[in-house]
């Protein structure tokens, strides 16, 4: 079933654009939130600050699993032409923070800043840097994914062309 919004073009990219970044990020809290007492009573010693430490590491593969998925769903009941340009203003974003960053004079610019934003330099919940700036880009991009997966599905199933 295709739903059709009826809402600003300006509201709809918002939205999206929320879904795309925040919302795996949210459904992803929502989901350590709901699995630690599971995995707490397998594993007594398990404290809930070890536990998201290991599902929010960098590169955060449960949240761009989980934007792939939203990705996927929201393309599939919404379809409005946003879904493959949501990545846009997290990429700008990122863009902004990693040049604004400022590194020491005894390091290489450079390398310390692709460390902090996207390697083990900066670990959350001590440095927000990669949950405020690289997580959002790394959803917008896995939503996006999921959106063409949801395309190319459909186009090889014959109920949409691919244009």
């Amino acid at each position: 079933m295709r739903v059709t919004l009826r809402l600003p073009i300006w509201f709809q990219y918002l939205l999206e654009l929320f879904l795309a970044t925040y919302g795996p990020m949210i459904a992803a809290a929502m989901l350590i939130y709901a699995v630690f007492p599971v995995a707490h009573s397998a594993d007594a010693s398990l404290s809930f600050r070890t536990f998201n430490r290991i599902l929010s590491r960098p590169y955060f593969p449960l949240q761009i699993t989980l934007g792939v998925m939203t990705g996927y769903a929201v393309r599939s009941r919404l379809r409005t032409p946003f879904t493959f340009w949501v990545w846009i203003i997290p990429t700008i974003f990122l863009g902004f923070c990693v040049l604004t960053f400022t590194t020491s004079i005894f390091e290489s610019e450079w390398t310390v800043r692709l460390d902090h934003f996207f390697g083990s330099k900066c670990q959350p919940p001590a440095c927000f840097d990669q949950m405020r700036c690289t997580a959002p880009f790394y959803t917008s991009l896995a939503y996006m994914l999921g959106g063409l997966c949801h395309k190319i599905a459909h186009h090889r199933m014959g109920k949409i062309p691919l244009k």
